[in-house]
C-alpha cells in the first residue's frame, strides 16, 4: 500500500492513498496529534465510512457522539455534517467521499474545529487595519494605477481589474467571497486582498532596509511591486509566464514605478519573498528541497536548485492546503510561522533567527 502525504501541521498529517490499490473515491488516512480535531464536513451525495487503525477519538456525527478505539468502524450518512476529537494519538482511515466533497464543509461544525484547535496553538495574529495611515499614504497612486490599467482593460480578466477586486474570491474560501471582508471600507487599494499582509509586514519589517531583493512570484499585473516601489523599496524579482494577464501592463507598471524587475532568474537569493499563485512552493522549493520547478518557460529551470540562503521572510495566502505545505516544507528547513492578519487572507513564516526581532516589531499590532 502506497499513501501519499498532502498536508503535515500541528495536528498530524493527512496521507491519500495511490496506486493500484485505489478502489475508491478518494481513501485518506489521517494521523492526528492529541486533543486535536479534524472535520466540520458534510457531503450531499456520499456515504462515508471511517475505521480507526490506532487509539481513541469522539466522532460527532449530526446530532449523536460515538467514541471509537481501534478497530471501531462508523458510516457517516450523507448531508450529515461530521467532525472527530481525537482523544490519544489516533490513525483513521476513511472512505467513500468524492474529493470534491470532501471540501465541502458545514459552516458552524467548522467554525467549531477550528476554535477548538485554536485554543490548543493560538496563531500569531495581527490587525493591519488598525491604524490604517499607512495605506491613506499609498492611496493617492491609485489614480495612476488604474490609468494604466485602463489601457488593458478590455484584456482583463475580473482578478486584475482594479474596478472589480472587492469580487474575487478569497483563497482560502475558494471560490467563495466573504462580504465582510472583500467590502471592508479599509481595503482602499485596489489589488488582491492576500496581497495587504506582505505589503504590511515589508514596510514594517524592513523600514530601515529599503535596498532588500524582494521576489514577489506570480507578480501579475504588478500591483504589490508597484506599492512597495511608492513605499521606498528598489530591488524586485518575479517569476511568471503572464498566462492571464498581458506582459506589457506588468511592464507599463514597473515604469510608472520607475524600477526594474528581473524576470524568471534562478541566480537571486531575495531576501523576502511572496508566494503568489505558485502550488507547493514550486518556485522555492528548488533552493530548499530540489523538487524544482513546474512548468515555467519551457522547463528550462526544471530541478535547478537555487541558493536561498539569504530568505528571511516568507509571504503567501491563505488556504489549509498552503498553510499545511509550509509546516511541511519549511518547518523542516528552519522557518517558523510569524503571524496571519485578522482577516485571514495572508501568512507568513520567517527564518527562525529572525522570528525574536520580528515578533518584537509587529507587537503593537497583535491582537490579544
Amino acid at each position: 500500500m502506497e499513501l501519499k502525504t498532502i498536508q503535515l501541521d500541528m495536528r498530524g498529517s493527512i496521507n491519500v492513498l495511490v496506486g493500484e490499490l485505489r478502489k475508491f473515491h478518494e481513501v485518506t488516512v489521517f494521523v492526528t496529534n492529541q486533543d486535536f480535531s479534524r472535520g466540520g464536513c458534510i457531503h450531499p451525495n456520499s456515504d462515508e465510512w471511517c475505521c480507526l487503525i490506532e487509539g481513541s477519538v469522539s466522532y460527532v456525527i449530526g446530532s449523536e457522539t460515538k467514541i471509537m478505539n481501534a478497530g471501531d468502524v462508523v458510516c457517516i450518512p450523507k448531508n450529515t455534517p461530521h467532525y472527530f476529537k481525537s482523544l490519544t494519538h489516533s490513525v483513521m482511515l476513511e472512505w467513500g467521499a468524492t474529493v470534491e466533497e470532501k471540501q465541502m464543509r458545514d459552516p458552524d461544525m467548522r467554525v467549531l474545529v477550528e476554535s477548538m484547535n485554536a485554543k490548543l496553538y493560538p496563531p500569531t495574529v495581527i490587525d493591519i487595519l488598525k491604524d490604517i495611515s499607512w495605506i491613506n499614504e499609498l492611496e493617492p497612486y491609485t489614480a495612476k494605477l488604474r490609468e494604466i490599467h485602463q489601457r488593458y482593460i478590455l484584456g482583463l480578466n475580473d482578478w486584475f481589474n482594479p474596478y472589480k477586486y472587492r469580487e474575487d474570491p478569497l483563497s482560502r474560501l475558494w471560490p467563495n467571497t466573504d462580504k465582510t471582508i472583500n467590502y471592508r471600507p479599509e481595503y482602499k487599494l485596489p489589488f488582491y486582498l492576500s496581497n495587504y499582509l506582505p505589503l504590511f509586514l515589508i514596510r514594517e519589517l524592513y523600514k530601515d532596509r529599503k535596498d532588500i531583493q524582494i521576489e514577489d512570484v506570480g507578480a501579475g499585473n504588478g500591483n504589490l511591486i508597484y506599492y512597495l516601489a511608492k513605499s521606498g523599496f528598489k530591488n524586485f524579482d518575479t517569476f511568471d509566464k503572464w498566462c492571464e494577464s498581458p506582459r506589457l501592463l506588468f511592464e507599463d507598471m514597473m515604469g510608472s514605478a520607475q524600477v526594474s524587475c528581473r524576470v524568471n532568474d534562478l541566480s537571486i537569493n531575495p531576501v523576502v519573498i511572496h508566494n503568489a499563485s505558485a502550488p507547493r512552493f514550486c518556485y522555492i522549493a528548488p533552493g530548499f528541497d530540489n523538487r524544482g520547478f513546474v512548468d515555467i518557460e519551457d522547463r528550462t529551470y526544471y530541478r535547478v536548485k537555487r541558493d536561498l540562503s539569504n530568505v528571511e521572510l516568507i509571504c503567501f495566502y491563505s488556504n489549509l492546503h498552503w498553510e499545511g505545505m509550509a509546516y511541511d516544507i519549511l518547518r523542516p528547513l528552519g522557518y517558523s510561522f510569524l503571524c496571519q492578519d485578522t482577516d485571514h487572507v495572508g501568512v507568513a513564516w520567517c527564518r527562525n533567527d529572525k522570528l525574536k526581532e520580528f515578533s518584537e516589531k509587529i507587537a503593537q499590532w497583535k491582537v490579544g
